[in-house]
């Protein structure tokens, strides 16, 4: 093989346009769904709903993430020279308190992950918790996209599906008797 012609990475889920035809190319190795059996296409659109759960985990996950910090940052605004030894109750957990006194105003100890603290002035440690929402809403964004992705590629399967059993109950009425009216929830059009 040429090492300068390089493999590009397969994306299955895309297409690629002819040039100048205007028609639309499955991607290399794609298959067509149209082609599949039912029991295949029930396979791939519970697996497509299992990955779209993940990712609605995640997103979750990511938000609950995002309050926090946006909670830490706005626990920096009691931080000023007038509440200096002012006794105030420190979270341990989120249910648990104790008394405790503000020391210094000036700096604060941020926790970076796996346990690790680092001494931060207030504005170095505003700006930490602004880097980090604004790395996880990019993340959000990025994973409501990838589950919109999904969500659509279930809604084609379900379609397919649905074309297929009309298609099979028209040629064999007692289909439908026997699938108990339906696959997976899908209704069968009489």
């Amino acid at each position: 093989q040429d090492p300068e012609k390089k493999k590009k990475p397969k994306n299955h889920m895309s297409t690629k346009k002819n040039k100048g035809k205007g028609k639309l190319k499955k991607p290399e190795g794609a298959i067509d769904a149209q082609t599949l059996p039912l029991d295949e296409l029930e396979r791939i659109k519970n697996t497509l709903e299992e990955e779209a759960d993940a990712l609605m985990r995640s997103v979750n996950q990511l938000k609950e993430v995002t309050s926090r910090y946006l909670q830490s940052k706005d626990s920096l605004k009691i931080l000023i020279p007038e509440n200096e030894g002012n006794e105030l109750l420190v979270p341990l957990t989120s249910s648990l308190y104790v008394p405790g006194k503000i020391h210094d105003v000036n700096k604060v100890l941020v926790d970076v992950g796996t346990g690790y603290f680092v001494e931060k002035d207030i504005k170095s440690a505003g700006d930490y918790f602004d880097r980090r929402v604004q790395f996880i809403q990019e993340r959000i964004a990025l994973y409501e996209e990838k589950l919109a992705e999904k969500k659509s590629q279930v809604e084609s399967i379900v379609m397919i599906m649905q074309q297929k059993i009309t298609e099979i109950s028209k040629n064999n009425p007692n289909f439908t008797k026997a699938m108990g009216g339906g696959l997976s929830g899908l209704k069968i059009p009489k």
